[in-house]
């Protein structure tokens, strides 16, 4: 069994801050671009809401055999190898690979691939949570995790940059190809980080008494209220992510030289609003802050959804990312503070969860509403009003704070 030395812990921070930093190239690909080129591909808006919301089924599926594939594994990272590289490999490599095929395929094979790819991904994320505690003091791991959304934030702005001029200015498939062939690689790079990460053995048993009693996340009160709050938080994100692309190339015709321009007044806010973070909280309170940086998701879809005007969008961009990118960190931190340590794997595992589970269903939601004749403008309003409401419920259902338990070294499932 390997213990957690100070020397090996500042070795898992430095591995963890290079994950990330890899890995922001293949996420400025993703986030930005993926349902772009879906549309360019001749996407119709079901496609692009099936591309979204069924990836975030399989996902659920993968978080949900999370335990159980770990449970094969000496430990998190032998147990992160192979879900790791295949959704990486069918996520960037294989939709790259989709402009090959003939015109009629292209959409619904990126489609298949993309799909695919969730179920390893929501394997490697209830993992990846599980190890963070094992990789990192918990007196450390705030700090980490937020540093490392700082340097995500920083790194996706620069390659969004990038990005967009190298799409603009190189014809199409062929432009889109080598980006995703490119985060391909990075990711690639990201992986090896991971690998090099050392953490004890940890030896994941499961018994005949159900250890769901024992460990019945949903039975403990703090964390149910905290789930309400994820869940609509998330589906009132992840509801517009159909819906935004198909705005930005039919309502606002912008060239991806425009979108990646929106995208860096994104990352930027992002960046320095969890540069400041910790002043932040200071300030306000974690509670209070959750509640604010919810409602700045508002003006995102309201003002995409009532102007054309560039200038007017950036703004509403810039507000989105403080408050998304800052919501993100605040929320995992409050996770760490409301659940007993000794448990944190099994916690993880149904945040990640219920983040997919609004993956699913918000796509779907949007997806329907707009394919059922409710226009895009429509549509982003009502998703403008769902986060107002969030933004409620997060300061109504403040979760009540316990003392936390000694994280153990064996873990019973």
């Amino acid at each position: 069994m390997q213990l957690l030395t100070p020397a090996i812990q500042r070795n898992n921070i430095r591995y963890l801050y290079g994950d990330i930093f890899w890995m922001s190239a293949a996420f400025a690909v993703e986030w930005y671009f993926l349902g772009i080129f879906a549309i360019r591909l001749g996407a119709t808006p079901l496609q692009i809401g099936l591309i979204t919301s069924l990836r975030a089924l399989m996902m659920v599926i993968g978080s949900t055999l999370a335990t159980r594939w770990r449970a094969r594994f000496r430990n998190h990272i032998a147990a992160l190898d192979i879900p790791t590289v295949a959704y990486r490999v069918l996520l960037y490599f294989a939709v790259a690979s989709v402009a090959f095929l003939p015109d009629d395929w292209r959409v619904n094979a990126m489609v298949v691939v993309v799909v695919l790819s969730a179920i390893p991904t929501g394997i490697a994320q209830g993992v990846f949570l599980g190890m963070m505690r094992y990789a990192v003091d918990e007196r450390d791991l705030a700090r980490v995790v937020a540093r490392r959304s700082i340097l995500m934030n920083a790194t996706v702005l620069i390659w969004v940059l990038i990005l967009g001029q190298f799409l603009e200015r190189v014809t199409f498939p062929l432009n889109y190809q080598i980006g995703f062939f490119m985060a391909f690689l990075a990711s690639m790079l990201s992986w090896w980080d991971i690998h090099r990460i050392k953490v004890p053995d940890v030896v994941i048993t499961f018994t005949s008494e159900s250890s769901a009693t024992r460990v019945n996340v949903w039975k403990y009160a703090p964390f149910t209220r905290f789930a309400l709050m994820i869940f609509m938080i998330n589906f009132s994100v992840f509801m517009a992510a159909p819906i935004v692309p198909l705005q930005l190339v039919r309502g606002l015709n912008a060239s991806d030289g425009w979108i990646s321009i929106f995208g860096i007044f994104e990352m930027a806010a992002g960046v320095l609003a969890t540069l400041r973070i910790e002043w932040l909280i200071r300030r306000f309170g974690i509670g209070r802050l959750i509640t604010i940086t919810t409602f700045a998701t508002v003006m995102h879809p309201f003002i995409l959804g009532l102007t054309t005007n560039y200038a007017l969008y950036i703004i509403g961009v810039v507000i989105w990312g403080t408050g998304w990118f800052t919501v993100n960190v605040l929320l995992f931190n409050r996770l760490v503070e409301i659940v007993p340590n000794d448990d944190f794997s099994h916690y993880a595992a149904a945040y990640q969860l219920l983040i997919n589970v609004a993956a699913f269903t918000g796509p779907l939601v949007g997806t329907f509403l707009i394919e059922n004749g409710i226009s895009l403008v429509t549509t982003l309003l009502i998703i403008a009003g769902l986060r107002c409401f969030a933004s409620i419920l997060t300061w109504i259902m403040r979760p009540k704070l316990t003392s936390p338990t000694v994280q153990p070294l064996v873990e019973v499932a």
